[in-house]
């Protein structure tokens, strides 16, 4: 028996060979996740910068403009950071009074006028 295993044939309840393996590790899902949907280009959504001289084989950068695209983009950007501003726009800031003695209720009146005069001359 073990001989069979080292010459690599093997018996149902054995191993399985390489080709099976490969073709276990291909799952459907992991295939789709590989697999991207292709981009759908809108021949309408670009604007091709015209060239005044045709060079063969030369590709200039920024020669074409994705006006949809830009604007789309724009308006989302414009949406994340104008937009929090916008809403937070007509609330009012609470005033915290940080004067010696406002937070504690039970110091007089005097008491409070004293401690800061204290604060004043240190």
């Amino acid at each position: 028996m073990a001989k069979k295993s080292e010459l690599g044939v093997s018996s149902s309840t054995g191993n399985k060979n390489k080709k099976t393996k490969k073709k276990s590790k291909a799952q459907p899902g992991a295939v789709a996740m590989k697999v991207k949907a292709p981009k759908l280009n809108n021949p309408f959504e670009t604007i091709w910068s015209r060239r005044k001289f045709d060079i063969l084989g030369k590709n200039r950068k920024g020669e074409e403009r994705r006006v949809g695209l830009a604007r789309s983009r724009a308006i989302d950007k414009r949406k994340k950071t104008l937009l929090k501003e916008y809403e937070q726009s007509g609330k009012a800031s609470v005033f915290v009074d940080k004067r010696i003695g406002e937070d504690n209720e039970e110091i007089g009146e005097f008491q409070k006028a004293l401690l800061r005069s204290q604060r004043e001359f240190k």
